[in-house]
């Protein structure tokens, strides 16, 4: 994809396949003769012998890449010098014989928003691609091309341009069709008959609108498909027979269509089963083989003219597909993944697979079979270790002695100190000569753990600021005392040690390499300028090795590099062997240097047994991970790797296969390992931010047992919600609330992928079983969020049309009968509004404008008062009598559209003045939720964590049971907060019935995962839940239902719309609400928090 697409997340590589059988489903095997690149297109000639590739780094510089052939079929590739600096190529394409080769490419970005480019050439080569030449066709931001079976004739289309043409090879060029912002382009074998696919326009973060064009004159006009062609909108690509008597096109965020009469019809496919992220297209001569591919997905196969597709499960799935391509027959077929990090996988695959001999050793061998030597080590934890940041430990030769140290980094007090055991971990004495707690980053030892170093990175500097610096400590007394050395104030992010103590090496976040040779007395720069993340060196120092992060770029560090040294430092060379995984963190050295392991953030485990001449990538554990820290043995048999929210790895084969320890904890925020000189032991630290029982230092063996040595045992999990859908209504919901006996609900929609956008707001009185849609507001509305008071008021807020990246402003509407006589308009000011709560009374209502103020009413929404200060406000929650009331910001909206992260606010007043409450931190805050007596608060960070407070929001702890950061949207709690749900957007529903320590992901089989949750709310007691999804209302089978729990009656869940289940009015009438005047009690709690953002499509989250 361009760059319409996120970039950040583009982490996997190319692969070629050649297809043995047109009916039957390819086998691949991988040519390792090429190194992972960031493929974004490929072709081949009628034969599949001649196949050209080409390279287009987005993510990271640097950026774009080269055109590489192959003519034996892909067993080789040649890259391209004639084009000198690297392009951003986005599409190439040969002529049958292979001869005639075609490159487009997009030029340089026009500005910080990546969606459009300057505009770049179209190469031409007529030697098979040995050398391309540009040609005279104009600098446009080209996206698709194609040549005729003989190469005379090209076609090419730009992105908010025309339809260009060659007759003469390239030689001149003329332009036809209308201006448009065109996907793809596909030529028929004598040129005669083209198809061209229309992307649309670009509004809210799509585009919409497209056509499928057609051209019988070779181009010179052109007519509009829609009559035959859906107006699916987004059309990506599209392919033809060689006649042109077969197309097939596919959809982004759609389906596959195949036309079987040159255009004039077409149909959707609907074997595949759902709609997909399509990227890449392809068809053989007569149309019979068609070959689809999804971005982040698979390869889908039709040898019935795509009146079937069947996945093909040897092709990586989950994979960042860019472009696919076979030959005339369709029994050969060549597909790329675009990686621009360089990963492992980053390969090229054939079909059948390639000769035995094409194939390089950069995979390992399989590893031997297990003998006693690999058996894995035995975890557990020093109870007196409990509830610690800890963020670095290190150990003597003997494992006698280990120094660990805190890094306290999400919440105050910051950093930590330093502590020592001298009986091998059996117990810890804290250091007090430092003085101040220290943000400690790393630590080395002598081999007789009398010498030790920690570093240290200073004080916390902001959001995307790090840290400003701190000093690096030394003891020789094996840790009694430290003193801070001459070496110089910085981001320190790596130490290593001699065995003598003697040689200290230390490297610096945007800074250099510093080493000392008198024990830490005096120290001197080496090596570049980079950003290093970590150093290792042997016994002696004379050899050593540096592992370089890269440079910040899209969320993500990119371009790194292993440096080496055989002089102790004095000199550094990059290593030529090192892959370009790009995001170093950390890496580890035997005592000789001989061997190396070296781990890539988001990426792999590499080894090295030639001191880093060369690398293998490890291929046992099976994927990327997070990797945190790594250890190695004196001789390099033995290596333990941990990985951040995960578990820990474990060889002793030098690396040649690992396995996962399965006695330490996973899902862990591991930080640090280390080992003794044989291997034979090993303490681990565990990060922990909040004080639970996580935070241990875990020793492999075990403590003695006089230490206890493992947690409590917690009690019985108690049993999981179970939803069902209430399937009579399908709609784009945007919010969902329920009184607090669960017996009224109120629902709304905002669906913004067709026109007209918005919706009404629907009522239930039977629990959710049967709905009714409002008429008394007149039209549809774009709402946002929706609240119950427990006997009859309602509130709804929406938010406007959409101008530009925000909004015009809606109103907010009340019920004062749970809906059943319509809804009307108050007094509050049109505003782009973000969330409402209310009292349980409905006496007391409070909502929140993004870029605005706080506003109340105390008379049941007669009358409204702006409070507190002006902030981009998510979400509000208040106690049972909104005495209490918490709001939460995004923060400012960045360039990459992500927000810089704002803060939680609280009013103990009721809303009469706000306090910024800093100790949860700045963060994209989304939705908050608040018990009815205002002492649990629970809220969620958009792609981040939950976070929750038991003491009324003085502290805050963020949750480590779910494994990693969520795109959260919803969150609902109990009045008595010991129940909390939350969900994702295309996620889960995570719950917890223990006030939040600890959260369970609800299976498929009690709430479908992967869907586009929008909304959720519970009941007081918090035995009944409700939580709505956001359908998409092109697509049938991406229905928006709400689902109820416990699960709706059997009957009352059919598939079948009926006029009953629509129209149905209340079972039981409320009582009529007294007037605004009179003073209702408040006795339970109202859930209402804000629910999810107004999405730009169900597979877009749109940040505004």
């Amino acid at each position: 994809m361009p760059q319409e697409k996120n970039a950040a997340i583009m982490s996997k590589p190319i692969f070629i396949l050649l297809l043995s059988s047109a009916a039957a489903l390819p086998a691949f095997g991988p040519v390792t003769s090429i190194s992972p690149k960031a493929w974004k297109a490929i072709t081949s000639s009628a034969d599949g012998s001649k196949i050209v590739a080409a390279v287009n780094r987005e993510a990271s510089a640097p950026y774009g890449g080269h055109v590489w052939t192959s003519t034996d079929s892909g067993t080789s590739f040649t890259k391209d010098t004639s084009v000198l600096e690297p392009k951003r190529w986005r599409a190439v394409a040969n002529s049958a014989d292979g001869k005639t080769v075609a490159a487009a490419e997009i030029g340089k970005p026009a500005d910080e928003t990546g969606q459009t480019f300057t505009g770049g050439a179209i190469y031409l080569s007529d030697d098979y691609g040995d050398t391309l030449r540009k040609t005279s066709a104009p600098m446009k931001y080209w996206h698709g091309i194609d040549v005729n079976s003989g190469g005379d004739f090209i076609a090419a289309v730009a992105k908010g341009g025309q339809i260009w043409r060659s007759t003469d090879a390239g030689k001149g060029w003329s332009a036809s069709g209308p201006t448009r912002n065109w996907g793809s382009i596909a030529v028929s074998s004598t040129g005669d008959k083209l198809a061209a696919a229309e992307m649309g326009n670009y509004s809210d973060n799509r585009y919409a609108g497209g056509s499928i064009m057609l051209s019988t004159d070779s181009g010179l006009t052109w007519s509009d498909a829609s009559i035959g062609a859906p107006k699916e909108g987004w059309w990506w690509q599209v392919t033809m027979s060689s006649d042109g008597a077969r197309l097939a096109a596919i959809a982004m965020f759609g389906s596959v269509y195949i036309s079987t009469d040159a255009g004039a019809s077409f149909v959707m496919d609907t074997s595949i089963g759902e709609t997909y992220d399509w990227e890449a297209l392809t068809m053989s001569s007569d149309g019979t083989a068609v070959a689809a591919a999804a971005w982040y997905g698979s390869i889908w196969y039709s040898s019935d003219s795509g009146a079937r597709f069947v996945e093909d499960k040897s092709a990586p799935n989950k994979t960042f597909w860019s472009s696919i391509s076979m030959d005339s027959t369709g029994t050969k077929l060549a597909a790329c993944v675009q990686s621009d990090e360089g990963a492992a996988d980053g390969s090229i695959w054939l079909s059948p697979p390639p000769p035995a001999s094409s194939l390089e050793p950069t995979a390992k061998p399989a590893a031997a079979p297990p003998t006693p030597a690999q058996q894995l080590p035995v975890f557990g934890p020093v109870a007196s270790t409990r509830g610690k940041s800890w963020k670095t430990i290190t150990s003597s030769a003997d494992g006698t002695t280990i120094v660990a140290a805190e890094n306290r980094e999400a919440v105050a007090p910051f950093g930590g100190n330093i502590w020592t055991s001298t009986d091998s971990g059996a117990s810890f004495t804290e250091d007090t000569s430092v003085g101040e707690p220290k943000s400690w980053r790393f630590s080395a030892m002598s081999a007789d753990g009398k010498k030790v170093a920690v570093a240290e990175v200073g004080n916390y500097a902001g959001y995307n600021q790090g840290y400003t610096g701190g000093g690096i400590f030394f003891s020789d007394d094996t840790g009694v005392t430290f003193r801070e050395t001459s070496a110089p104030i910085g981001y320190w992010h790596g130490v290593a040690m001699t065995s003598a103590g003697d040689s200290i090496a230390a490297v610096m976040k945007e800074g250099r390499i510093w080493r000392s040779t008198d024990a830490a007395a005096t120290w001197t720069a080496s090596g570049p300028k980079r950003n290093w993340a970590a150093i290792a060196m042997t016994s002696s120092g004379d050899k050593r090795a540096a592992a370089e992060m890269g440079n910040f770029s899209d969320n993500g560090y990119a371009g790194g590099s292993i440096w080496l040294s055989t002089d102790s430092g004095v000199t550094w060379s990059e290593s030529v062997g090192a892959p370009s995984e790009g995001w170093w963190w950390t890496l580890s050295m035997s005592s000789d240097g001989k061997h190396l392991a070296a781990l890539a953030e988001f990426g792999n485990l590499w080894m090295s047994s030639d001191s880093g001449a060369t690398f293998v990538v490890d291929t046992s554990i099976g994927e990327t991970q997070d990797w945190q820290a790594i250890s190695m043995s004196s001789d390099g048999t033995r290596v333990a790797a941990a990985v951040w929210y995960g578990s820990i790895y474990y060889s002793s084969n030098s690396g040649a296969s690992f396995m996962k320890d399965t006695s330490a904890p996973n899902k862990t925020v591991w930080s640090a390992i280390t080992m003794d000189l044989d291997g034979s032991k090993i303490a681990a630290t565990v990060q922990d931010d909040q004080g639970s029982t996580d935070g241990y230092i875990w020793l492999s063996p075990p403590p003695p047992a006089s230490s206890p040595t493992a947690k409590p045992v917690a009690p019985p999990t108690p049993a999981l919600p179970v939803f069902g859908p209430v399937t009579s209504v399908s709609k784009a919901w945007s919010a969902l609330s329920m009184s607090s006996d669960g017996m009224y609900l109120t629902a709304a929609v905002d669906q913004e992928i067709t026109v007209p956008y918005g919706g009404p707001i629907f009522t239930s009185s039977d629990g959710g079983q049967t709905w009714t849609e409002d008429t008394t507001v007149g039209g549809v509305k774009r709402w946002i969020d929706v609240a119950l008071s427990s006997d009859g008021w309602v509130v709804a807020a929406e938010i406007g049309d959409r101008t530009g990246d925000t909004f015009s402003g809606g109103g907010i509407y009340i019920s004062e009968d749970f809906g059943a006589t319509g809804f009307r308009k108050t007094s509050a000011p049109m505003a782009y509004w973000h969330a409402v709560a209310m009292s349980v009374s409905g006496g007391v209502m409070a909502g929140c404008v993004r870029n605005g103020s706080i506003w109340l009413s105390k008379d049941y929404g007669e009358s409204w008062a702006a409070t507190g200060p002006t902030k981009d406000w998510t979400s509000i929650a208040c106690d049972s009598t909104c005495t209490n009331l918490v709001a939460v910001e995004g923060g400012v909206l960045q360039p990459d559209w992500t927000y810089s992260g704002g803060n939680v606010y609280h009013s103990t007043d009721s809303g009469s003045s706000w306090l910024a409450d800093t100790s949860a931190g700045k963060r994209w805050w989304w939705t908050i939720a608040l018990s009815s007596d205002g002492t649990h608060i629970a809220a969620t960070e958009r792609y981040g964590n939950l976070w929750i407070s038991t003491d009324s929001g003085a502290s805050y702890a963020m949750d480590k049971s779910v494994g990693g950061p969520q795109d959260w949207r919803a969150i609902a709690i109990s009045a008595d907060g010991t129940k909390i749900a939350a969900n994702v957007w295309f996620g889960a529903i995570w719950y917890s019935s223990d006030a939040g320590a600890s959260f369970d992901e609800l299976p498929d089989a009690h709430a479908p995962n992967e869907t586009s949750w929008s909304g959720l709310a519970m009941t007081s007691s918090g035995d009944k839940q409700a939580a709505c999804v956001m359908g998409d209302p092109r697509d049938t089978r991406f229905p928006g239902y709400i689902y109820l729990s416990p699960p709706p009656p059997a009957g009352t869940d059919s598939p079948t719309p009926s006029s009953s289940a629509l129209t149905a009015k209340p079972v039981a009438p409320p009582t009529p609400a007294p007037t605004p005047s009179k003073k209702k009690s408040d006795g339970a709690v109202a859930v209402g928090p804000a629910v999810a953002a107004v999405v730009a499509a169900l597979a877009i989250a749109l940040v505004v």
